[in-house]
């Protein structure tokens, strides 16, 4: 495949299925993509208003501001993740899991009742502060593992969340501190699966 028909149908790609897919389709960095874009602009259509140079440039600086965004890394606050904790396992995603015996007996071997009677706290305190895996089944298959959450795999999950265009508001809504049931079930999926599985 020669240079010029890649980018052309890497254009394509941008123009009708959006850019974020696209950059992942070509597996290559947004400054290359852009650079070769600008460089072999006069090869396109000059009928289509991306085409016209001065387009062109403004539309790559607004997508090249929003992909640096998304793939910017996040830190969310502790008490953040522990109130989506909390919503998720007590109200926003008891509809598809069950934490079996095991995992409560290793969340209570390091946060007593005694420390702390809510179960849903014990359990994000557990996993953030005593490195304690959190196993995470099924709860129409108990025996049957979905995930386990970790401080191990909670940052990377949540950077995956963040780039995920259909499911970032929700972490996105918990940091302005505006989150819900909805945006708790979201993250606390993605933190169990590392993806959205169940609606």
């Amino acid at each position: 495949m020669t240079p010029k028909k890649k980018s052309e149908e890497l254009v394509n790609e941008f123009i009708d299925f959006g850019y974020t897919k696209a950059v992942k389709c070509a597996n290559t960095s947004v400054d290359v993509i852009i650079n070769t874009f600008t460089l072999s602009s006069g090869d396109y259509n000059e009928d289509h208003p991306l085409m016209h140079p001065y387009n062109f440039s403004s539309y790559w600086a607004e997508v090249k501001e929003e992909l640096t965004k998304a793939s910017q890394e996040v830190e969310i606050d502790k008490e953040i993740l522990e109130d989506i904790f909390v919503t998720a396992i007590e109200g926003g995603s008891n509809y598809w899991y069950y934490i079996p015996q095991s995992t409560v007996l290793s969340v209570r071997s390091v946060v007593s009742k005694e420390k702390e009677r809510c179960l849903s706290v014990a359990i994000f305190k557990a996993m953030y502060d005593f490195d304690v895996d959190i196993v995470i089944n099924d709860i129409e298959n108990p025996n049957e593992i979905l995930g386990v959450i970790s401080k191990k795999t909670l940052q990377r999950r949540l950077q995956s969340l963040l780039k995920d265009a259909e499911y970032r508001y929700a972490l996105e809504e918990e940091m302005k501190e505006q989150g819900d049931a909805d945006t708790s079930d979201i993250i606390f999926q993605y933190l169990t699966m590392g993806e959205v599985v169940f609606s």
